[in-house]
């Protein structure tokens, strides 16, 4: 990854879970294999496929006037889907019938280098990559962009792209990044479970948790969190964090 200029010297391999084990031997588990497989086979598909939409744009004359956004909607997922019982064991993984998840094993692998995975707000949770593509309105750079954003946002950036105002929508437009301008300052809340604190530019694997270090920082950050909460009626979570010893 840092070969190619996808990471710096910051991004650390982030250790992996207790709960995962470990790869041993030279056979690998014929049951990971085929979870992987069958994965990779359904991304397959999906890009075929949105290979056949853009052709079709293509065809239509549409295409250059088309907005295209693509993202996933969060990191790799660990959950399990057993409790369930939808899984037919006569069933070979993807065949009709079958019912399965990569599990945390190929969720670890999918998020590196970062920690933990969906359902989690650590970086392995949220961060993910996201394409707008419009060539009649943005135009095509170099490189990846390592902007800030959130799903509340497309709606704005659609909304200015189509000249419209986007007056009190909590998002703002994603416009800063085409536009090589500076990111706007502003406060991203997620409501989940459990409190840490990052300096992600110089920690994006989070390793190394600042909250005791700076209890100030970590004090108003949470009172800032508390008063978002009372504004958006969250109800407060009481469960046990997924994953997590403590």
């Amino acid at each position: 990854m840092k070969a190619i200029g996808y990471a710096d010297e910051r991004y650390l391999l982030s250790p992996k879970t207790a709960s995962l084990s470990d790869w041993k031997g030279d056979e690998p588990d014929k049951q990971w294999v085929r979870k992987m497989a069958v994965y990779a086979a359904m991304t397959d598909r999906m890009d075929q496929n949105i290979g056949r939409l853009i052709e079709t744009l293509k065809q239509k004359g549409e295409y250059e006037n088309t907005i295209i956004v693509f993202l996933s909607d969060n990191g790799a997922c660990a959950e399990t889907v057993n409790v369930k019982q939808l899984h037919d064991p006569s069933k070979k993984i993807g065949e009709k019938g079958s019912y399965a998840t990569i599990g945390e094993e190929w969720a670890n692998a999918s998020n590196t280098p970062f920690r933990l995975y969906k359902h989690h707000t650590h970086e392995g949770g949220i961060n993910t990559p996201c394409i707008i593509h419009w060539p009649a309105r943005i135009k095509a750079q170099k490189g990846f962009k390592e902007g800030v954003g959130h799903v509340i946002d497309l709606m704005p950036t659609a909304l200015e792209l189509a000249g419209v105002s986007t007056d009190g929508l909590a998002g703002k437009s994603f416009s800063y990044l085409w536009r090589n301008k500076v990111q706007p300052e502003r406060t991203y809340c997620w409501e989940h479970e459990g409190w840490e604190l990052y300096d992600l530019k110089k920690d994006p694997v989070e390793m190394h948790d600042l909250a005791a270090k700076y209890p100030d920082k970590a004090k108003s950050l949470l009172d800032e969190y508390m008063q978002w909460e009372k504004e958006m009626q969250v109800k407060e979570f009481k469960g046990k964090p997924y994953g997590m010893s403590n």
